[in-house]
């Protein structure tokens, strides 16, 4: 290149920059930043917002409280005491683990055609046949399988993972 070319190359890169920074500094709307409200939030508005999203407040002592009995009842339920090595003590602790065990849900789910991978998603967490719907949302997505999805009934339960659920509505 030579010493004119380059000059008139800088120049152009100057002029552009100029014109640039004109429409970005100059001419852009400007936007400004909501007001913070100044406000104290109140007891009233704390219960408001917990009523509306179903969920409650509760102080430390109270959680911590809490928290102890749940570690406790784990500690128990993991680890027997030696009092209970009997086979009554043994039959005690299986019928409670079966009481806990998680309730499965078996549900029979027709999809049809204009139905997106998000109904899909929604109507299976309505059935609680998964906990979350972006799981399953975010899991078809990240492995492309949404060209795959097949229309058709399908019957699936909460004990299958997200994994194999997919599977099942990719192949019919």
């Amino acid at each position: 290149m030579t010493k004119h070319g380059m000059r008139g190359f800088a120049s152009g890169i100057i002029a552009a920059s100029a014109v640039i920074s004109l429409f970005y500094f100059q001419l852009s709307p400007k936007t400004e930043a909501e007001p913070v409200s100044k406000s104290q939030i109140t007891e009233e508005d704390v219960q408001s917002y917990l009523n509306r999203h179903g969920e409650i407040a509760v102080d430390k002592k109270t959680f911590d409280e809490w928290q102890k009995s749940e570690q406790s009842t784990s500690a128990e339920n993991n680890n027997p005491s030696k009092s209970a090595s009997n086979d009554s003590g043994k039959k005690e602790v299986t019928d409670n683990k079966a009481e806990n065990a998680p309730k499965v849900y078996k549900v029979t789910v027709t999809v049809k055609e204009g139905m997106t991978t998000s109904d899909i998603a929604k109507t299976l967490a309505e059935k609680h046949v998964i906990k979350n719907k972006y799981d399953l949302i975010n899991y078809v997505i990240d492995h492309k399988l949404e060209p795959y999805l097949q229309l058709g009934t399908f019957t699936l339960s909460s004990d299958m993972s997200v994994a194999q659920i997919a599977d099942k509505l990719t192949k019919h």
